[in-house]
């Protein structure tokens, strides 16, 4: 009872709460600048020893001020009631909800977030920067990290998996950093850069999910390197509607359709790239699609390496396209390409 009453009543002057196993629901905590909260239990499966949630607004709220806080070691949840209709303004309410400039520290938590609306987890505003590490966000009915209006912050070692909406998006000029994370089986897109959303993606490993395992779209422009980009039930980078991008050293492998499709006016950056085993083409170029396709070693692939087609203009050069089943590069009527090289 007294770390229940802890939790609910957390205040700034509260530097430092442990929280023994146990179900506790609140109906949301907002935790102030410096305050710490760490699950405490002998189990060594303590995560899921300690489990906050809420049911009709955010569970935990990092805001103004939230500049050292800490959470870690608990599973937190956004369980909405669901014999009733799902409430429109549950959109805006999460499992774990920063904003406002705070800076905290998430700290190998379980998040999930049972509405089907919204997402388990956002980050908005400038100047908000939050830790993420050694998270699990998993089996969500919607998105698992959505990442908005100019925040940034570091997410590392995450686990972010089977997700009904995308595991992760990222929008209007939002600038985050994904190191080491593992991102799979969502029933959508992997990570979907959309509305000018940037980001930096590194070492990251994506795949298994339902569509593409990177989609780009609207002007957005994230930098992925190094990551690996494979087995998507339909592709494994999807750039289009003016999307943007620079891909460098990355494995993309094994998908289903191409390992990149660029279309409608989008411009990416492929360099120094495998691209190899697909089940269809390497780079599919289409629909007036531009950009840059330069030092990658393409090959394997079940159709062309690179096929360019419908009024599309890349610039294609110093690639090595090697064994595939199909052409090394097809360009299909009347569209051009200035430089390449096979």
């Amino acid at each position: 009872m007294f770390a229940a009453l802890a939790i609910a009543n957390a205040r700034p002057s509260d530097r430092l709460i442990f929280v023994h196993p146990g179900h506790y629901t609140v109906s949301s905590l907002n935790i102030g600048g410096g305050v710490e909260i760490i699950g405490a239990s002998v189990d060594p499966n303590i995560v899921n020893s300690v489990i906050i949630e809420a049911r009709n607004e955010s569970t935990i709220i990092f805001g103004e001020g939230s500049i050292e806080s800490y959470i870690g070691y608990v599973t937190i949840k956004f369980n909405p009631e669901k014999n009733h209709p799902q409430n429109p303004n549950h959109a805006q309410h999460y499992a774990l909800l920063i904003q406002d400039e705070a800076c905290p520290v998430i700290d190998r938590c379980v998040i999930h977030s049972s509405s089907m609306v919204g997402a388990a987890v956002c980050v908005k505003k400038a100047m908000t920067c939050p830790k993420i590490k050694h998270c699990l966000i998993a089996d969500c009915e919607n998105v698992g990290i959505f990442i908005t209006d100019n925040a940034s912050g570091h997410y590392e070692d995450c686990e972010i998996a089977r997700n009904n909406l995308a595991g992760v998006w990222v929008k209007n000029q939002a600038n985050p950093f994904f190191r080491r994370c593992h991102i799979h089986h969502g029933r959508d897109v992997g990570i979907f850069t959309f509305e000018y959303g940037l980001g930096y993606f590194e070492k990251c490993n994506i795949h298994g999910n339902r569509i593409s395992g990177i989609e780009v779209k609207n002007h957005a422009n994230p930098v992925v390197f190094r990551c690996d980009v494979h087995h998507g039930q339909t592709g494994g980078i999807y750039v289009h509607e003016k999307g943007r991008g620079q891909f460098t050293e990355n494995r993309i492998y094994n998908n289903a359709f191409a390992g990149i499709w660029i279309t409608s006016h989008s411009e990416p950056t492929i360099r120094k790239n495998e691209i190899f085993t697909g089940q269809q083409g390497g780079v599919y170029i289409f629909g007036e699609g531009r950009g840059v396709i330069e030092q990658n070693n393409i090959y394997g692939n079940a159709l062309a390496g690179i096929q360019i087609r419908t009024g599309s203009d890349p610039i294609v050069r110093l690639n090595k396209i090697h064994d595939g089943l199909h052409g090394g590069i097809y360009v299909f009527k009347f569209d051009k390409i200035f430089q390449y090289t096979q």
